[in-house]
């Protein structure tokens, strides 16, 4: 696949940083096509817990945009996104009210500049696996790993990193991978549990 990002730089997406966090054109591409699908969902929440001052979920929501726009090379929308959950974290309603507004301008800014590639024929990738699927293979390894049967444990932990995870996420799998490698089944599996939750459709 030969594919132009070339406006995606222009527009200041660091597009390099976005093949080296996402593994290559193809995840890239991937990657920014399910950025794009989740804009309503996304800044919806945001809005939402920003009105209620609901802290901890706005925290929660801008923390999953700053990993999400950071991973496709997104900067300055990370970099606001990273300041408004410092603010979330530090309980500073005052600065979530007045730069919420300003993250979801910059955050709508970044759907419109990825409208051509979010718009054209969903791209699967290679050992890449849907939502649904990951969640039958996180269920076979909490199976796995209640049984103390590290092989199979493995096998499916590598499975599951098909799934396009966040940065976020893909850290949590690979300390995963250690506990197992070092058997420790227990903090392996609050750790596949929690992962589990961040899977979306």
């Amino acid at each position: 696949m030969s594919l132009s990002f070339d406006c995606l730089v222009s527009a200041g997406f660091d597009v390099e940083t976005g093949f080296a966090y996402t593994g290559g054109e193809e995840r890239y591409l991937s990657a920014l096509q399910r950025f794009y699908r989740s804009y309503g969902k996304m800044s919806a929440a945001i809005a939402e817990s920003e009105k209620s001052e609901d802290l901890e979920a706005y925290t929660r929501n801008v923390h999953s945009l700053k990993s999400n726009s950071m991973m496709i090379g997104a900067n300055e929308l990370s970099e606001k996104a990273k300041l408004l959950e410092q603010a979330g974290r530090d309980g500073d309603l005052a600065l979530i009210h007045a730069e919420t507004p300003a993250l979801a301008a910059l955050h709508a800014h970044c759907i419109d500049t990825l409208r051509p590639f979010g718009e054209m024929e969903r791209v699967r990738v290679a050992g890449e696996i849907s939502g649904a699927e990951a969640r039958l293979v996180g269920k076979e390894l909490l199976t796995a790993l209640d049984d103390f049967d590290d092989d199979r444990a493995a096998g499916l932990l590598n499975t599951l990193s098909g799934y396009p995870f966040r940065l976020t996420q893909k850290n949590l799998l690979n300390d995963a991978r250690d506990h197992i490698e070092n058997f420790e089944y227990d903090e392996a599996l609050d750790l596949i549990k929690t992962i589990l939750e961040q899977i979306e459709d």
